[in-house]
């Protein structure tokens, strides 16, 4: 295969990278919810507090589970599979009715939110060796909290 058929284009490393920072946002999206949740299912503090809890427990079990599982199976196919999953997961949270279902679903959220991880990899083994460190630096780059918002912070 030629060099410049396995080069990256913009959009490929655009959709990518977005699809990166949308996962790893997944892991906090609760935060600014609680006291929404807290009301909507009568929540105590200790209980709210355990949902992003549960999340966080989940991105390292499943950055044990599924990182080294990228390395043994077909990676596309991984990912696609953990990005259908985690989208399952926070659906579940979205309809949750009580708080073991609710800490569940964080829980499975934060198992499947480390697909992130895996597409930081993916897109590393499809650069070449000239755009390597960038399309990285891009991808890694969605996942850090301050990229979400921009350089103006708003």
């Amino acid at each position: 295969m030629a060099e410049d058929s396995l080069r990256l284009t913009r959009f490929q490393i655009g959709a990518i990278t977005l699809a990166t920072a949308m996962v790893g946002a997944s892991r906090y999206y609760c935060q600014p919810l609680l006291a929404d949740m807290s009301r909507a299912l009568h929540l105590t503090t200790a209980q709210a507090g355990l949902v992003p809890t549960c999340t966080q427990s989940g991105i390292a079990l499943g950055l044990l589970l599924f990182v080294p599982l990228g390395d043994l199976v077909e990676r596309r196919r991984l990912i696609v599979t953990l990005l259908l999953v985690v989208a399952g997961a926070l659906g579940l949270t979205a309809v949750a009715f009580n708080t073991a279902l609710l800490l569940v679903a964080a829980l499975c959220t934060g198992v499947f939110a480390a697909v992130s991880q895996l597409m930081v990899g993916l897109a590393a083994s499809f650069a070449i060796p000239s755009q390597h460190g960038r399309v990285v630096g891009m991808v890694t780059g969605g996942l850090l909290p301050n990229n979400w918002i921009g350089p103006s912070g708003k």
